[in-house]
């Protein structure tokens, strides 16, 4: 917590010209939300661009040029303690069913086999997001880099990082 301190143990953010000259240009960079409450510390150097928190929420991955100060939350924080209030972003993006085009959660189909799971797509930033937030990092973190720009992926490609088909099809039941 000793703002005299540039560099220290913990999570880090930052202002974009401080994430972007910090990452280098073939980074991900990632646009967390942080309480003030959570904020441990603001290191003098640096002109003060960062700082050092003990949480924050990953809102989404950085694809766009971000022109405004402050943005609207992307997280459905329905489930989180101190904010009851759902603001409905997520409830845009229904997912159909490929074999009846019926939304997912009004199928009617049998159990997907392997391979038309595997053949399905998912959404690149629904499903980091997801990873992130059910504490899967280092697959969350695997997939964000290497599909980094893409929209959506099918789940062979996720197939190829994380072999466990049996996971990833619950993850999918989980997103649905």
């Amino acid at each position: 917590d000793d703002a005299n301190r540039g560099c220290s143990y913990g999570l880090h953010a930052g202002t974009l010209s401080y994430a972007q000259d910090f990452g280098g240009s073939d980074a991900v960079l990632l646009i967390v939300e942080i309480d003030p409450t959570d904020v441990v510390s603001v290191p003098h150097d640096c002109d003060c661009q960062k700082l050092r928190t003990c949480r924050y929420k990953v809102v989404d991955i950085c694809t766009q040029r971000l022109d405004r100060p402050v943005y609207d939350s992307k997280f459905d924080s329905s489930d989180d303690e101190d904010d009851d209030e759902d603001d409905g972003f997520w409830d845009d993006e229904t997912e159909y069913c490929t074999e009846c085009d019926e939304p997912v959660d009004d199928c009617v189909c049998d159990e997907v086999d392997e391979e038309s799971f595997l053949n399905s797509e998912v959404n690149v930033k629904t499903l980091v997001k997801w990873l992130y937030q059910n504490d899967f990092d280092e697959l969350a973190f695997a997939v964000s880099q290497k599909f980094s720009g893409r929209e959506s992926i099918q789940w062979f490609e996720v197939h190829n990082i994380e072999g466990d088909v049996e996971f990833l099809q619950e993850v999918a039941d989980s997103l649905r």
